[in-house]
């Protein structure tokens, strides 16, 4: 009789086992096809929804708490459960203390959740530096590019007051012959500024940066002394 309410026991335990580990795995795998991959990308998500909230409560909507609800319960399956169901499953096997058929279905189920939520991040990773050291590129060469743009700029309003004064007054009489970049503003900073072509009615004027020394920005300005285009080379063609 012992024997045969032990054997019930065990079915029942193997059962309660299997259901629970097989309700985790669809309740896991439902989330993700539903379009929320929570327990994949919960930073991810998390900020969707903050967002979506703060977008109806700005525009005066009530804000639905199940977004919240949907994340919370996915990271609780993938970081919590699952991974407790492996370790669980893992020493029932080593020790046979429980029946092996329920070990190895915690063992699996639970394994395999946790490595399908755990694999991702390692890509993920790396990609994430791999973007934010391209990102960190990228604003640097925005700021070189801007602070280039600035000083030509600057040296192009110099030429301009040049193109319009006379000769008495040490300009041009409406010529560019004859300029020169002023010291003062062919340095700035890691910036560069020098003629690259100097002509009765033009003017073209080269910037770079020692910190890009391939790569420089192109300021022409025509007869009349008004800028009127701008070129990028290398890392400037943003």
């Amino acid at each position: 009789m012992n024997q045969k309410t032990e054997a019930g026991k065990g079915w029942v335990r193997r059962i309660l086992f299997g259901s629970i580990g097989l309700l985790c795995l669809a309740a896991f795998y439902a989330s993700w096809v539903s379009g929320h991959p929570a327990s994949f990308y919960p930073w991810v998500t998390a900020a969707r929804i903050t967002i979506e909230e703060g977008l109806k409560g700005f525009s005066g909507q009530s804000s639905l708490p199940a977004g919240r609800y949907d994340v919370l319960a996915a990271l609780l399956i993938g970081f919590v459960i699952s991974p407790a169901l492996f370790l669980f499953g893992w020493r029932f096997l080593r020790t046979g203390q429980r029946s092996r058929m329920a070990a190895m279905l915690l063992f699996v189920i639970g394994g395999a959740v946790t490595i399908s939520v755990f694999a991702p991040s390692f890509p993920d990773a790396l990609r994430s530096r791999k973007r934010m050291m391209e990102e960190k590129e990228h604003r640097a060469a925005w700021n070189a590019k801007d602070n280039l743009m600035q000083a030509l700029n600057i040296v192009a309003l110099d030429a301009q007051s040049y193109w319009i004064l006379p000769p008495a007054k040490g300009g041009g009489n409406k010529n560019f012959e004859g300029y020169r970049v002023p010291a003062h503003l062919g340095s700035r900073g890691a910036g560069r500024v020098a003629i690259v072509k100097l002509g009765t009615g033009e003017l073209r004027l080269r910037g770079w940066s020692t910190d890009y020394p391939e790569s420089s920005v192109l300021l022409e300005l025509d007869g009349a002394g008004n800028r009127y285009h701008f070129s990028y080379e290398g890392a400037f063609r943003l």
